[in-house]
């Protein structure tokens, strides 16, 4: 586990996840005005060999990050925004 405290306040997020076989997946985040985004997660084997599977997550912005795509083994999601009326960051809602 990663913790991270900003103003008083704590966060706390998992940096790996193993299974009762000792398969395991590890989570990188990207810090951006101290909010923690998931950036990658990767597999690996119970012997601790990478296994193939790869979550990539790719921002933009600055401050508050806005999500343009999701990568999974190779496979991208693209994400797009469009403005609207204020809300929390930077006045853009996700149109998909």
């Amino acid at each position: 586990m990663h913790a991270v405290a900003q103003a008083g306040e704590r966060e706390l997020v998992a940096s790996e996840i193993i299974d009762v076989h000792g398969n395991s997946i590890q989570i990188s985040y990207v810090d951006s005005l101290g909010f923690l985004y998931p950036s990658e997660i990767r597999g690996y084997n119970y012997d601790g060999a990478p296994d193939g599977r790869l979550v990539q997550f790719q921002y933009s912005g600055s401050g508050c990050l806005k999500l343009d795509s999701i990568i999974v083994n190779g496979h991208a999601w693209n994400y797009t925004y469009e403005l609207c009326p204020p809300l929390m960051c930077a006045d853009y809602s996700l149109l998909a």
